[in-house]
């Protein structure tokens, strides 16, 4: 009885390692204007939650054609996938990234977009943890000042995918 109450234990732990994810970092990038590559969606992540191998998956989506209206359009949630593309990456540069990411002082950037609203403009949301445990910050069109270390990490990872073309602030 004992033994398989431990079988049981351990496939439970295992499990729950399997299912909290390994680290990633997601940048997700929607330009208000009706442009070719609006939304911009970059992930950088592990294989198999092992911390060995990573990639950077970019996937770009336009708003619909022109035969629908503008209402139509804004009100979709229907997407058409442009680009979908998956690189290998080195563990070096994830992890710089990573680190970066962590040592960003959220509050100043917080503190420094509190008030910025506009009609147009960029929305970039920025994740990074694990899939149980993460932080998201979001912000629309970023104050240029005190956001220039976070600028900079989302400049790096949109260059990475060869996105950089694409990236307005």
């Amino acid at each position: 009885m004992k033994k398989y109450l431990f079988i049981i234990l351990c496939g439970m732990v295992i499990k729950m390692s399997v299912f909290a994810g390994g680290r990633f970092i997601n940048v997700e990038y929607t330009h208000s204007r009706r442009i070719l590559h609006n939304e911009i969606s970059i992930e950088l992540y592990s294989e198999n939650n092992n911390d060995v191998t990573f990639y950077a998956r970019l996937i770009t989506k336009d708003i619909l054609d022109n035969e629908h209206s503008r209402a139509q359009r804004i009100m979709s949630t229907e997407r058409v996938i442009n680009t979908e593309r998956v690189i290998s990456i080195e563990k070096d540069f994830f992890d710089a990234m990573y680190n970066r990411i962590l040592d960003l002082n959220f509050k100043d950037i917080i503190k420094s977009n509190e008030n910025r609203l506009s009609a147009d403009g960029v929305d970039i949301s920025l994740t990074t943890g694990t899939r149980q445990n993460n932080i998201t910050i979001s912000l629309r069109s970023p104050n240029s000042r005190i956001t220039n270390e976070f600028r900079i990490i989302v400049n790096e990872i949109f260059d990475l995918v060869g996105m950089e073309e694409w990236l307005e602030w």
